[in-house]
């Protein structure tokens, strides 16, 4: 035979079934609590923001010209210094170093662009 529904039996079938809603929802928020918990540590900012400039190309870019220019900077300051020089040679040599890695890094990035 057929259960005869009665207003009292389908209102604690809702009251079951908002119950039931609402500990899915708790649960939900829980996990969606572990998951800011775990994005806010300072350790997982850090480790984010690194990603995302690493993987922008403009700073792959402008980090490739700025070796090419150290490198060849450091190359024309071994040329002209040497390794055992006195302290104004160094200095001089160190001058020279970074102007010619700031020329060689703009000129490269112009080029390249």
């Amino acid at each position: 035979m057929n259960k005869i529904s009665t207003p009292h039996t389908a209102l604690l079938e809702q009251i079951r079934l908002l119950e039931q809603q609402q500990q899915s929802q708790i649960k939900q928020l829980g996990l969606q609590f572990q998951n800011t918990y775990q994005s806010l540590k300072p350790v997982n900012i850090f480790k984010n923001a690194i990603l995302d400039v690493a993987s922008s190309s403009a700073v792959k870019n402008s980090l490739w010209h700025n070796v090419v220019g150290m490198a060849s900077g450091s190359l024309v300051k071994f040329l002209l210094v040497g390794q055992n020089a006195n302290f104004l040679k160094n200095i001089a040599g160190t001058l020279v170093q970074f102007g010619i890695a700031n020329v060689v890094s703009k000129s490269d990035a112009q080029s390249k662009d």
